[in-house]
């Protein structure tokens, strides 16, 4: 019998299912409570039209959380520009001891309309996906249409995607340490054609929702 991997995924399900329990619980509620605080990196990204952006990755330091538990996080990308959207695929990366949680947030979203300096937040809660229709500024579920393209391959040093796309695969976290975002155009992949290239001229953003102690 194989007792190591089910004590595991046992420990990874408890960890997961801790928000709620802190929520549910009254006497919880009582020692904790929640903060939401906004880390922003500035820096352009440049997505060249086929292959890993610059820079790969772009990095972002969360700090000052203290005996925290993340649960919630958005991410957001300002400035968005790019000439067929569904080219993009969108990484992000937590902290490296928990890199093997990272999600693919955006790829192969069925948007092939230019779009010009755009806001776009993807939030778990959003009503709808982006996709068959231009993007605009606002916010959206994180998405990735697999069937639309095949797997994704991005260069090193980023990790191998999970297959996880939702957010919430961060939830339970220790939301402190240097978060990486990695961007490619897929172009290499879809098997050439015209090339379209963009960028993320005001950099991104993680808005964070941490449980504290009181």
């Amino acid at each position: 019998m194989c007792i190591r991997p089910r004590l595991g995924l046992l420990a990874l399900v408890a960890l997961l299912a801790l928000p709620l329990a802190l929520t549910s619980d009254p006497a919880a509620a009582a020692r904790f409570r929640t903060i939401r605080k906004t880390f922003a990196n500035t820096g352009a990204i440049t997505i060249n039209t086929s292959g890993s952006a610059a820079p790969f990755p772009s990095r972002l330091l969360v700090r000052g959380f203290k005996d925290a538990t993340l649960t919630d996080v958005d991410l957001v990308l300002v400035g968005f520009d790019h000439e067929f959207p569904d080219e993009v695929d969108v990484l992000l990366v937590p902290p490296t001891k928990r890199a093997s949680r990272n999600a693919l947030v955006m790829s192969d979203v069925r948007a092939s309309t230019v779009v010009k300096e755009t806001t776009l937040r993807l939030d778990d809660e959003a009503a709808w996906p982006p996709g068959g229709e231009a993007l605009t500024s606002g916010t959206y579920r994180p998405t990735n249409d697999f069937d639309n393209n095949g797997p994704d391959n991005f260069d090193t040093p980023a990790p191998v995607p999970t297959g996880n796309t939702p957010l919430k695969i961060f939830d339970g976290m220790d939301p402190n340490g240097e978060w990486r975002l990695f961007i490619r155009d897929d172009t290499a992949d879809s098997g050439g054609g015209v090339l379209h290239g963009g960028d993320v001229s005001g950099g991104w953003k993680l808005e964070i929702t941490a449980r504290v102690p009181r």
